[in-house]
Order: structure tokens, then sequence, then C-alpha cells
């Protein structure tokens, strides 16, 4: 950690993705699908390193290179190039010597060195996830406890006693945990009710907790996951929704390869100056470069078991400590409250090791099915989020029994709010009237199309090949948004101004209550088939989303009243004694425990 308050702005060597002039081409230049590349004085940034990946069907990645997983996992469809390392091009911070926590075994400190890779690190696979030595009526005890999973029990003794621990006045590790849909009223009181998530609450009264964090544009998973990890608005990082689009439409395919990334990651800063990294479950971390990493996959068949899916793109100890927490089990094919419990059994594990990672990343996506469902401020929702709490409860309680609660520090936020939804407004409908798009019958997939809108829930963003296809899409949509009352037709320059994809025309905002979806055949409006939804812009009200920092490194008692989604990875970064600057996040120096500087004395 910095010996001293930086008050200046972060300094990075990171080039931008792009040149300052990178929306000129909104007005009818290149604007082709993909967008324009760089331009002749614009530098390239060089992507993080890949490895090799078990995502299949992708035939727009690069097909190249060798494998590097366990060779019982079979013959891989598919491998990917590996770009070439960042040497030499992030910069560590200052930081005093911290044992186990910066160097490692056989480490030199703050001294850069290659990037980690995998290697077997002997996690610890007994009963207890924790990893501790207990006697059989106290293994007992734990183990009744840790594999509850979201039949737990409310906050930990450790959680409840968090004010009177001695902090470490800098972290060992970083632990960033997202929360799909976290809302900051789950973690603050109103009266007469306690808080949906007492034991988040209980580490925002005691740390640092925002009111309310402006998400990234569109505020939906993959997206804000991206801006959660660089700093960066989805314009800059590359992440400019969470399915891609292809010449059939939309795509069932998600942004899950870390090459589609375009600006700097903090894994991959971390990883270069030395640091161990682990990321369990994080989105758009297949094929990257990670020591430790369980990908955001699902299964590719309805009879395939989670971790079958994971095969050849996570690492085998990871593997083989999630089969052992009940990765193999039925209910966590899909996101839910028992796969997160797998996902925190692992995290156990790999903090009980006796080299733990310095900066572990988890994605808990329990409550995405629930919020679809049934909406928003429902009990079935904030039952919900009671179950992730008991997995935060559950995480600090295997920090503690493994020593190393004191010199940590948890950051807890989330990806998006949720709005109630209940009509659905399909605008590819009016581009197939107006013959931009040929639907194929019976199928969401088209045969070909000229212009089309993709949605991202509560927004839509439109591309076409040409600007008279432009022209005419905006035109009809902008007759059917007055027709209708459900949404508005949004600028490229608004789009520019929030950060969105550079590649769209002009973009949709749904009113509240209205949804948008990718179908394109039937009337404009119908039945909304979820209850609740997310990506609207962030003036929607709900979709502001929450922060809560607490432990080594961050101050006591700090409330933010409004922070954005970019500001959470410079912060991080800060944490840590890294440097990651260049995008339109700041990190917040006033929630860290920096050295006091004295005031200037008063004039006479």
């Amino acid at each position: 950690m910095a010996a001293s308050l930086r008050v200046a702005a972060l300094r990075s060597r990171f080039h931008a993705p792009r040149s300052s002039d990178e929306y000129a081409d909104r007005s009818g230049g290149d604007r082709g699908l993909r967008g324009a590349g760089p331009g002749s004085g614009e530098s390239r940034w060089t992507r993080p390193a890949l490895r090799s990946s078990g995502v299949a069907g992708d035939a727009h990645l690069p097909v190249a290179g060798s494998t590097r997983c366990d060779p019982a996992a079979g013959p891989l469809p598919h491998r990917l190039r590996r770009a070439p390392a960042l040497h030499g091009r992030c910069e560590r911070r200052r930081h005093r010597n911290r044992g186990e926590g910066r160097a490692g075994e056989g480490g030199r400190g703050g001294a850069s060195r290659a990037r980690p890779r995998w290697q077997g690190r002997g996690l610890p696979l007994v009963t207890s996830p924790c990893g501790i030595r207990c006697g059989i009526a106290g293994l007992a005890l734990l183990q009744a406890f840790a594999c509850a999973g979201d039949r737990g029990p409310g906050p930990t003794a450790a959680v409840i006693e968090t004010a009177k621990l001695e902090l470490a006045s800098s972290p060992e590790r970083l632990i960033l945990i997202s929360v799909a849909g976290l809302s900051p009223a789950a973690y603050r009181a109103t009266a007469g009710a306690r808080a949906p998530m007492p034991t988040l609450a209980a580490l925002a009264a005691t740390g640092v907790s925002a009111d309310a964090v402006q998400p990234a544009v569109p505020a939906s998973r993959y997206p804000a996951h991206a801006t959660l990890l660089t700093g960066r608005v989805p314009g800059e990082h590359g992440i400019v929704a969470d399915r891609l689009l292809g010449e059939g439409g939309v795509r069932r395919s998600l942004y899950s390869h870390a090459s589609q990334l375009r600006s700097p990651v903090l894994w991959q800063v971390a990883a270069e100056a030395g640091l161990r990294v682990t990321s369990l479950g994080w989105p758009t971390t297949v094929g990257a470069e990670i020591a430790q990493t369980l990908p955001d996959l699902e299964p590719s068949s309805g009879d395939e078991s989670w971790v079958a899916g994971l095969q050849g793109s996570a690492t085998p100890d990871l593997l083989a400590a999630a089969i052992v927490e009940g990765g193999t089990s039925a209910a966590v094919r899909r996101p839910g409250p028992a796969r997160d419990a797998v996902l925190v059994g692992v995290a156990c594990r790999v903090l009980a090791a006796p080299a733990p990672p310095q900066l572990l990343l988890l994605s808990l996506s329990g409550p995405t099915g629930v919020l679809a469902r049934y909406g928003p401020d429902r009990p079935e929702v904030e039952a919900a989020f009671a179950a992730v709490d008991r997995q935060l409860s559950r995480l600090v309680g295997c920090l503690r029994d493994a020593g190393r609660l004191e010199t940590t520090a948890l950051v807890v936020t989330g990806d998006h709010g949720a709005l109630e939804v209940h009509t659905a407004v399909v605008p590819n409908a009016v581009l197939a009237r107006a013959g931009l798009l040929t639907p194929e019958e019976g199928r969401v997939a088209l045969v070909s199309w000229a212009a089309i809108a993709r949605s991202n829930g509560g927004s839509a963003f439109v591309y076409a090949q040409g600007t008279d296809d432009a022209l005419l899409a905006r035109r009809v949509l902008s007759q059917a948004a007055e027709e209708t009352g459900a949404f508005r037709v949004v600028s490229a320059d608004e789009m520019s101004q929030l950060g969105a994809d550079p590649a769209a025309w002009f973009g949709l905002a749904a009113k509240p209550g209205f949804v948008f979806t990718d179908d394109a055949q039937g009337p404009l409006l119908r039945p909304a088939p979820v209850r609740g939804a997310w990506g609207y812009l962030p003036d929607a009200p709900g979709m502001a989303t929450g922060f809560v920092g607490w432990g080594a490194g961050l101050r006591r008692g700090v409330r933010v009243s409004e922070m954005r989604q970019s500001d959470v990875a410079p912060t991080a970064a800060e944490l840590l004694g890294l440097s990651l600057a260049g995008g339109k996040g700041r990190a917040l120096v006033g929630v860290l425990e920096l050295p006091e500087v004295s005031s200037p004395s008063a004039p006479p």
C-alpha cells in the first residue's frame, strides 16, 4: 500500500482502446456492425493473455495454440491463440512487506515476475470447507453450518463482532464479490424492519457503504461485470451486451470469452504484478490467463452437469473442489442458491490453502431467476437475497477460521437493479414489417437483416448495415414509440455520452413497466414473459445497485451517497497497491485507510 495519500489522479501506462474521436463515425462515416477500428495514430492495446477454452461453436474466435488443461478432460473442440503478455505495461505501487500476503513463497516482495500459471496447490479436500482442524464434535457442527447452503443460520459471530477486530491497515488479499440484482435496500434497515441481508448490513454499518451505485449502460450482467474490473464503460472495454450479434440475429452465445475485452482488466494487472488470482463464476473469464478459475459457463445439454460443462475451461484443482462441494448435483445446473453454495465452498477451500489468492473474484448469481420470475420487492426475492446473505456469513466464518479475516478486504457490489414489468415491446416486428429484416418462420433466428434491435431488457440498441437502413429504422421506430408511449428513441449523441456501444446507430429506452424482447414476429405489444427486468438506462428508477466494503485497508462508518460502477475497479486496485487508470472510473480515496496528512496551518 502506498505510504502517503495520493491526491493526484492515478497514472497508467495503458493506452486507451480507442482514439479521442472514437464516436466520430456516428454522423455517417464508417458504421459497420463491428465499429470502426483504431485510427492511424491510435495505439492498439494488447488483449489479455488467453489459455485454452472449452467453448464450442464460436467460429469468430481465433483458432490456434495449445491446450493447458487436464488431459483427462479429453480433446477440446476449440483452441485459442494466446495473445502476447503485457510485459512492462503496468506499474506496481509501493507497499510494505506483508509476509505471505504479497510475495508468497519464494517471491520477491513487490518485484514483478512472470504471470502465475496453475499448479497443484493441494487444496484441502476435507469434509470441512474451511479446511480447519477440529474434534469430531466440532467438525460435525461446522459441517452442519457450512454445508447447509441457503438453509444455514443467520450472521455468524465473526460478523457480529467485526467492530471489535483489530484490522490491518492494508490488506493482504482482496475478495471482490458481485451479487446479481443487489439493491442498496438489501442492506439498509427500514423503520420497524431489519435489512433483508443482515450480514451485509452489519458489514455496511461497520465499514463503507453506498446509497446508490450508477450502473453501466446497459445495466446487464456481462457489461456490468466488465466495468467492475476495468473501470471503463462498455463502449471502451468492448463487452457491450449480454448476447452476441451475428448474421442470424441475436445469438444465444454470451460475451463469455476474455478475448472480447478491449482494455486492461484488474485480474490481468494483478497477475502482471505477481499476485495470485482466483476467479469463481465471474463473467467473461473463459480462456483468461488466471491462475485458478471456474468460468461462467452453462451446461450445453439437458443432461450435462455443471462441472461437466466446465471441463477444459476450469483449472483442475478448482474443478475437483467443486465436485467435492456438490457441483455434480442437478440443483447446480442453473444459477441459484445451490450453485452459490458450491462456489462459496470452493472459495473457503482456496482461502484455507497454504498460499491463498491475493485477489479473489466471486460472482453470486442466485437471485437472477427469482428476480425475473417474480419481480423486485416480492417475498420470494427477499428470500433469495437472504440465501446469498447466509453464504456471505459462511465466507466470513471461513476467513475467521483460517485466521485471515483481519488481513482481508471484502468488497460486495452488484451488477444492476431491477424493475417490475408487465408488457413486452417487440421492435424487431416493426423492422420486419418495414422490410428491414426477414424472420425465419416459427423461430427467433433471422434469414437476413439490414437493421436489427438487440434487446438488453429495459433498453435496446439498433444496428444497421448502412445509412439508408438506419434512417428508415429510426423513422418507423420513432412512429411506433409515439403511437404506443411504451418507449423513446435514444440519439447517438446520448448513447455516446452514456458510454454505450459505439457500433449502434441509436437506442431505445423502455418506459417503466415495459421490457424489450428479441422476437421479430407477432404484435408490437404483448404480455411480458417475465415480471422483473433490468438493462434500463441509469435514469430509470430502481436501476441503482449497491456497494459495501469492509476489512483491512478500508475505513469504518463511511457512507457514500452516490458512486459509479466504474469507480469500483480503480478503488480495488488502489487497495491492492496497483494502478488501473485511463477510464472514466476514479479511485474513492475517501473510503481507504490511508495515512493522515496534516492540515496546513491557518493564516494568522
